[in-house]
C-alpha cells in the first residue's frame, strides 16, 4: 500500500516536471521571438537615424548657402 502511494506521488511529480519543462520551452521560444523583434526594431531605428543625419546635413548645407546668398543680396541692396 505504501509503495503504491509512493508510486502515485512520483507519477504526479513527473507530470508536474513535464509541464514545467514544456512551459519553460514555450517561454524560451517566445524569448527568441522577442529577440528577433527587438533586433529588427534596432536595425530599423538605426536606418531611420542614419537617414535623419543625412537629411539634417543636407538641410544644414542648404541653410548655409541660403544665408550666404541673403547676405550677398543685402550687401548688394545696401551698396546701391
Amino acid at each position: 500500500m505504501r509503495a503504491r502511494k509512493l508510486a502515485d506521488e512520483l507519477t504526479a511529480d513527473v507530470h508536474a516536471i513535464d509541464k514545467a519543462i514544456a512551459a519553460i520551452g514555450k517561454s524560451l521560444e517566445q524569448m527568441e521571438d522577442i529577440t528577433t523583434f527587438a533586433t529588427t526594431i534596432r536595425s530599423n531605428a538605426e536606418k531611420i537615424l542614419d537617414r535623419n543625419r543625412l537629411v539634417k546635413k543636407a538641410l544644414d548645407t542648404h541653410m548655409a548657402v541660403l544665408a550666404q546668398q541673403i547676405d550677398h543680396l543685402k550687401d548688394a541692396v545696401r551698396s546701391d
